[in-house]
């Protein structure tokens, strides 16, 4: 026996639910869009937290985003600095130097207390008690020492600075790079203490600025609306010391499906190769997604409202 089954739709019935499912398609569509913005900022923020400097401590947790970091940051470019530059003490260097100074200059000046600030050569003068000797040390001491002194001096500090940077190992860093030159470890340079102070201050401001591309894509990001609700992707964790560098660096680029991230200057001198940052980026974020699957939750939580009726065109 055969059982023959009609059905009949109408036509205005289809066009409607044609429209519904095209609505939800659309809706569908905009939900991927926003979820990807989400998730770019959040990668984003993954980034500033394993990109240089962290705090050299196990497991990473937000060791790029806790303060200390930014104090990692900057003892270590005092510490490259240092390493290049010596400071002189000024009434030592009055005292034999050949245009003005003498060697009861230099007597008074052993009479004297010594300051804090004085480098281990200069104290070892201070401390020998044949005083002739003394004399004689400070003497080829200074007949070596190439100073620089005054505001434009800095310019050349600069220079040297980044020649040591551009002839390290590791190109950026002195210290963690071998150290200065063989020419600058026999012969290092020396400066008033204060300019090197100065200069330091300066370099120190900088610190931070290899991230700061990826706050770019998170504040140019601001808001992202997902199923309605609207969140501020990863921005308000972003420390100040990355937020105060200029934007320009960071951008996003999104494409059917996919969203690309770019940080012109986050692997500046090969630093994010060096640590392997983009891979291990990937694996946290890997490993985030699997103990939180809000992605696949904003889908389910879109198919509820969906069939709940929720949806309609003038949300999307």
């Amino acid at each position: 026996m055969a059982l023959n089954i009609h059905y009949v739709v109408r036509e205005n019935r289809l066009r409607r639910f044609k429209g519904n499912l095209q609505h939800f398609t659309e809706y569908l569509a905009r939900l991927t869009g926003d979820l990807l913005k989400h998730e770019a900022g959040l990668t984003s923020l993954e980034f500033i937290n394993r990109t240089s400097p962290i705090l050299p401590r196990q497991g990473v947790g937000k060791a790029g985003l806790d303060s200390g970091a930014r104090q990692v940051g900057e003892r270590a470019v005092e510490r490259d600095i240092r390493s290049i530059f010596r400071p002189t003490d000024d009434t030592l260097a009055g005292a034999v130097d050949p245009a003005y100074g003498s060697r009861e200059a230099f007597d008074k000046w052993k009479r004297r207390p010594l300051p804090k600030t004085s480098n281990q050569i200069v104290r070892k003068i201070w401390e020998d008690q044949d005083v002739d000797r003394a004399y004689a040390k400070a003497q080829r001491f200074f007949a070596s020492v190439d100073r620089t002194r005054g505001i434009s001096d800095e310019t050349r500090m600069r220079s040297v600075h980044d020649r040591e940077r551009n002839a390290s190992r590791l190109k950026g860093r002195v210290t963690r790079g071998g150290g200065p030159t063989a020419d600058v470890k026999k012969r290092p340079y020396y400066a008033d203490a204060a300019i090197i102070q100065r200069y330091v201050a300066s370099k120190v401001k900088a610190v931070g600025k290899a991230k700061a591309g990826w706050w770019d894509i998170i504040r140019n990001l601001g808001t992202v609306k997902v199923n309605n609700r609207v969140f501020q992707p990863a921005g308000r964790r972003v420390p100040a010391w990355v937020k105060r560098h200029g934007g320009g660096n960071g951008m996003m680029i999104a494409g059917k499906n996919k969203v690309t991230i770019l940080n012109r200057i986050g692997n500046v001198h090969g630093i994010a190769v060096e640590s392997n940052t983009v891979q291990e980026v990937i694996n946290s974020r890997n490993i985030s997604l699997n103990q939180n699957p809000y992605l696949q939750r904003e889908v389910d939580r879109a198919l509820r409202l969906w069939n709940a009726g929720r949806i309609k065109a003038s949300i999307i």
